[in-house]
């Protein structure tokens, strides 16, 4: 123990008149607590540094991580700032943004404050230098630009703020973790059998919250009928109480996918609800929606046939106020059998041409982020149909060149045959043009990120874009 904390608390008691003999138990304490404070800090850097540095679904652990650590230490009052400076204001972005605010709210004391440049450098910048100046104890940074940003990212770190990087790096490595992934893996294949979509919009459902519709269980005390409150059209289902639930029917041929539409309908600060899936007799939390604000939300979940989900569940698992409104769920059950023709991990590239494929046939594929030993969930599946190339003599090949200028997206070098795609990263299609004879198209997008797809005669390219 150093020697300074004896005399000080010795000259402390001596003033105060307290027993010396209560000097050695206080710097015990005192000792354990610098202890736990090293320790903690030690194993957080460890640990948020390897994994902050690869993968993206770290990055709310990571940060809540370092608050759960700081205020372990401290008196509740404390508070902690969070700084986020987003590059764009784009729908992938509104929600990690929501996600952020969510999980901070577990946790007294921890400030989060999220600043939008909506594309423009300086906007950025000036929003960085904005945290240097209220010394924020962490700064997340997703880079407009690369080139623009270092300066002001090199600034905030040097002067002792832990910066994560995300979706982009900058021009040095002045930074404390760069979240983004290693490598992606992709699987192409074939698929044979048939499913089903069920959707339920609870129509018949009176203010006593019953009755459910055939083979749906649950103890829903209520409804909405307000517009507000509901999904495509009134009533909606109201749980009220802490323990209320919804239930799905149950599909023995297995649910693939599951969605609905969720809203608290008044203030519900520290509510939540809770979504479970049933497999094989057990059921397991899947999902926890903590209240916000009272926007209408709708969540998706993709299960693999292999889970064998039967049944999915709403739970209103924590209310401390405020009553949630369900509506509008969809069912998708039933097998797809799949008949894999590859599945391979490539390098962290943006362009990879699937060879090889049969003529006049329908495949799927799916991509997904690689970190070491650590895995994304599959991307939702992409259908594309190789053309029949029996009758053409000879075929030139054409390797597609993608790249940016200002804000469009450019597809050169093509042949005159291919048709072009553009996906955001929710797998919604938002482009579709065919080149017709052109070697060359331009499409205007937004700030953000985008899946590029290009069907030739014998080939699928594909293209992650980041404007």
């Amino acid at each position: 123990m150093p020697e300074i904390h004896f005399k000080c608390l010795k000259k402390l008691f001596e003033e105060t008149g307290m027993e010396s003999s209560m000097i050695f138990p206080t710097c015990v304490v005192l000792f354990f607590q610098q202890m736990f404070v090293s320790l903690a800090v030690t194993f957080y850097l460890c640990v948020s540094i390897n994994i902050l540095r690869n993968m993206k679904n770290y990055l709310l652990l990571s940060i809540l991580c370092l608050a759960g650590i700081l205020m372990s230490c401290t008196q509740k009052h404390t508070r902690y700032r969070i700084g986020v400076s987003q590059c764009s204001d784009d729908e992938w972005r509104h929600k990690m943004n929501n996600e952020i605010v969510r999980e901070a709210l577990f946790y007294d004391g921890v400030e989060v404050e999220i600043r939008t440049a909506k594309d423009n450098n300086r906007n950025q910048i000036a929003d960085i230098k904005y945290f240097i100046d209220k010394k924020v104890d962490l700064l997340i940074v997703a880079p407009n630009e690369a080139a623009a940003i270092t300066p002001v990212v090199e600034k905030a770190y040097r002067q002792g703020i832990p910066v994560v990087v995300i979706d982009r790096k900058i021009l040095s490595d002045k930074y404390t973790a760069f979240v983004g992934a290693d490598n992606y893996e992709i699987i192409c294949f074939t698929q044979t059998g048939e499913q089903h979509v069920y959707t339920e919009g609870f129509d018949e459902l009176d203010s006593s919250g019953k009755p459910l519709p055939d083979n749906w269980e649950g103890t829903a005390s209520g409804n909405y009928t307000s517009a507000a409150s509901s999904g495509v059209s009134a009533p909606s289902v109201a749980l009220k109480n802490t323990g209320e639930y919804l239930q799905t029917p149950r599909y023995n041929e297995g649910i693939v996918k599951v969605s609905f539409m969720y809203r608290f309908a008044s203030s519900g600060t520290g509510s939540y609800i809770v979504v479970e899936k049933e497999s094989d007799n057990s059921w397991t939390a899947i999902d926890t929606l903590r209240y916000v604000d009272t926007s209408k939300n709708y969540p998706e979940y993709t299960f693999s046939i292999e889970e064998h989900v039967t049944s999915v569940k709403v739970v209103y698992a924590h209310k401390e106020k405020g009553n949630v409104a369900v509506d509008d769920a969809s069912i998708t059950y039933g097998a797809y059998v799949k008949d894999i023709f590859s599945q391979e991990k490539v390098r962290n590239i943006t362009t990879h041409v699937i060879e090889g494929l049969s003529p006049q046939t329908e495949y799927g594929y799916q991509v997904r982020s690689v970190c070491k030993d650590v895995v994304s969930n599959w991307s939702s599946v992409q259908r594309a149909v190789t053309a029949d190339i029996s009758a053409v003599t000879s075929v030139r090949s054409c390797d597609p060149l993608v790249y940016v200028s200002g804000r469009q997206i450019i597809i050169a070098t093509l042949c005159g045959f291919e048709r072009i795609s553009v996906y955001n990263l929710s797998g919604q299609m938002l482009y579709a043009v065919a080149a017709e004879g052109k070697n060359q198209i331009a499409i205007n997008v937004d700030r953000g990120i985008y899946i590029i797809k290009i069907e030739a005669r014998n080939k699928i390219f594909n293209k992650k874009i980041i404007l």
